[in-house]
């Protein structure tokens, strides 16, 4: 509502129903593209980009019909998880009461995402079947829906009342976050002094141990003087 002009770049939407063909495997965009809305497209390509290496290494290279039919089955899955999770941000969104956001509430079709928004206005955000409605690969999970669909105030049906001991723990985790967040720089602070001329990034800020720090800490798991 407080764009005044507003340029509209067209895309195509979907997904490959073969990511992996021959010897090209296509990853993030190459694959499929859904939409910006929560830049799900960055997750995709770590997860697409993980499921390969994962494939390649157990299959020892060994790169067979079963092998291309399983990885594309499960990208094609990743894909309508992606989908599934941004249709419930357009069909419960009550924000605006403008005439796209009123056709999204009415037409945009969740599919499969349908059992578990019943079960949430039955139960609420109760988490102990959603991972089982929803797939245990689900790159969201119930405290993803949880938070959107509390957020955007879908009502649910049940109320719990929290003993004492579950009040006092709260309490505390408001106090823990409380403190870290008072101490904390705003985001205009935080560019000011990283823009700064005489701030300098870290040498180390992205750096791997080297490969014999690595091998110290495994010779340390193995010999049960570290744990992970």
């Amino acid at each position: 509502p407080k764009v005044e002009r507003a340029r509209v770049v067209p895309f195509r939407y979907g997904c490959h129903a073969r990511s992996w063909v021959g010897n090209v495997v296509g990853i993030g965009n190459a694959s499929g593209f859904v939409e910006p809305l929560e830049a799900t497209a960055l997750d995709v390509i770590c997860t697409t980009s993980r499921t390969l290496a994962l494939t390649l290494n157990e299959s020892e290279g060994w790169i067979t019909p079963s092998i291309w039919k399983v990885y594309n089955s499960r990208v094609g899955r990743h894909w309508e998880q992606v989908r599934r999770f941004l249709a419930v941000h357009y069909k419960f969104n009550r924000r605006y009461y403008t005439p796209f956001w009123k056709a999204c509430r009415s037409d945009t079709d969740i599919c499969d995402a349908e059992a578990l928004i019943a079960y949430y206005r039955e139960q609420g955000p109760r988490g102990a079947w959603v991972n089982k409605i929803l797939g245990v690969s689900d790159p969201f999970g119930a405290e993803g829906y949880f938070t959107m669909l509390i957020g955007m105030g879908v009502p649910y049906g049940t109320r719990t009342t929290p003993n004492p001991e579950q009040e006092e723990s709260w309490r505390k985790i408001h106090e823990e976050f409380g403190h870290v967040t008072r101490g904390a720089y705003a985001v205009d602070q935080a560019l000011q002094v990283v823009r700064h001329p005489a701030w300098k990034w870290p040498a180390t800020l992205y750096r791997h141990p080297d490969r014999k720090s690595y091998q110290h800490l495994r010779s340390a798991r193995q010999s049960g003087d570290v744990a992970f």
